[in-house]
């Protein structure tokens, strides 16, 4: 029996589709990982755990739960949540872009990318790849397209390219910054008294 394809990232430009598999990127692929064990007095690991405010209760992993309640104290279930934008409009939930082809935008410049901040980091693996994109990416170009790993209420830039390494994909939000320059040049200030006048032979 054939195994279920697993899920990807699909792209279409000019209507040809391509199709990539993901893996997400983090510091312990790149470096590696240490842990850091507390031990008691015998050498043996010890437990972290949460001390009430009173100090009266010590609750160890699994015995704490964060939850959402109403104004009533009342629990709500995380279905229940819903979204609004900055004047109280209710947002929809989108469905994730996983397997779903999205069209992409560009190539976009490199100035395009560098106005966003990078939130995760995919390899992609091409299981089907265009030869127009691929061509694109083997020249330094950068494509853009909107993604959603899960479903949400908003969907993600994503930015795909290839480096020496490989083929990647770039989640990007907005970068929180403006560029600030001067309007103009400052004033040149010259500290020589006499750059403006006339030599006075008389002071030699």
């Amino acid at each position: 029996m054939m195994r279920p394809m697993a899920r990807a990232v699909v792209v279409a430009l000019m209507g040809v589709e391509s199709r990539f598999g993901l893996a997400a990127v983090n510091r312990q692929k790149l470096y590696g990982e240490k842990k850091r064990v507390v031990v008691d007095e015998r050498g043996q690991a010890t437990v972290g755990g949460w001390l009430t405010t009173d100090g009266a209760i010590l609750l160890l992993p699994g015995g704490r739960a964060e939850l959402y309640l109403d104004e009533h104290g009342d629990v709500v279930e995380r279905a229940d949540l819903e979204a609004v934008d900055a004047e109280g409009r209710l947002l929809s939930r989108s469905e994730s872009t996983l397997d779903v082809p999205q069209e992409l935008t560009g190539p976009v410049s490199a100035e395009r990318l560098l106005e966003h901040v990078s939130t995760s980091v995919y390899t992609l693996e091409p299981e089907s790849l265009s030869e127009s994109l691929r061509q694109s990416l083997e020249r330094g170009e950068i494509w853009e397209t909107t993604f959603s790993f899960t479903a949400s209420f908003a969907r993600s830039p994503l930015f795909i390219l290839k480096s020496g390494e490989g083929y990647f994909g770039l989640v990007c939000e907005a970068a929180p910054l403006e560029l600030v320059r001067r309007a103009s040049p400052p004033p040149v200030v010259d500290d020589d008294p006499l750059s403006d006048d006339e030599l006075d032979f008389s002071m030699l």
